[in-house]
């Protein structure tokens, strides 16, 4: 653990050398949501009929900022450039697993992107004046528990696309397929309340919902006490799974790489 602390510190420091390029990031970033909250405080300013308000959207999408930055993972085009390359042997040496690597590497960042995500949250704050989400101790603690399974999920996802690159040459087109669903089936597009309920049921099983929109969901307060408790047991599950399949997929590739002779 200490290892990983000290891992994580190097990059945060290691990230203001190139502070600039994590601005332009950390906007390009947030403006999918800001864009997605502009799109849908005209369409409630329109519409009476929406399951949720103009104050229940600059809620949910300001805090989407937030949320998303620390759910989020990038790693896989970099495994997948380790590996074709020739560049993952030295990791392969070193005394602590690889993806610790990019846990330090992606925590790391986060810290400085949200530095930088922090000052358009508070102008957005200010500007819209969204009411603060009325939970209680006990509802924070679950929203936050079932943030960091929401991370968890997400990050391992994007290990386990970053490993296929063992057996694919190119993998941009699995990264490009993932990104669509996690957009359409973790509320990033349009929340889950407001979604069909077919599609509702549908994304109840699937890992993408867990990855963002389930912590969300109950910041907003749309989920009964054992919707939530289900919810949190689907994301243990799901991260123990992913992880297996990460481990697998990582033993097996390491593996083939080695025969090769890389």
């Amino acid at each position: 653990m200490k290892k990983l602390i000290a891992l994580i510190k190097m990059n945060f420091i290691q990230c203001f050398e190139y502070r600039g390029d994590l601005l332009i990031y950390s906007l390009s970033y947030a403006a999918q949501p800001v864009i997605y909250l502009l799109v849908w405080l005209a369409v409630s300013a329109s519409s009476q009929s929406l399951p949720m308000t103009a104050q229940e959207f600059a809620q949910y999408y300001i805090w989407l900022l937030i949320v998303q930055l620390w759910v989020s993972a990038w790693s896989s085009p970099f495994i997948a450039g380790d590996i074709r390359h020739g560049k993952l042997s030295p990791y392969l040496l070193k005394p602590f697993a690889y993806i610790n690597f990019h846990i330090s590497e992606n925590l790391g960042e986060k810290g400085l992107k949200t530095l930088l995500t922090v000052p358009l949250v508070v102008v957005l704050i200010l500007i819209l004046k969204p009411s603060w989400p009325d939970l209680s101790v006990f509802g924070w603690v679950i929203f936050f528990w079932t943030w960091g399974l929401a991370g968890a999920i997400y990050f391992l996802i994007d290990m386990c696309v970053g490993c296929l690159a063992f057996w694919f040459d190119d993998i941009s087109a699995i990264d490009d397929l993932y990104n669509v669903l996690h957009i359409i089936f973790s509320g990033i597009l349009i929340p889950m309340i407001l979604m069909p309920d077919f599609v509702r049921n549908l994304a109840t099983f699937m890992p993408f919902r867990y990855s963002l929109s389930f912590p969300m969901e109950i910041l907003l307060g749309k989920l009964s006490l054992s919707e939530q408790s289900l919810g949190l047991f689907l994301q243990i599950i799901f991260v123990v799974l992913i992880y297996f399949i990460y481990h697998k997929l990582w033993v097996i590739g390491v593996k083939r790489y080695s025969a090769f002779g890389n």
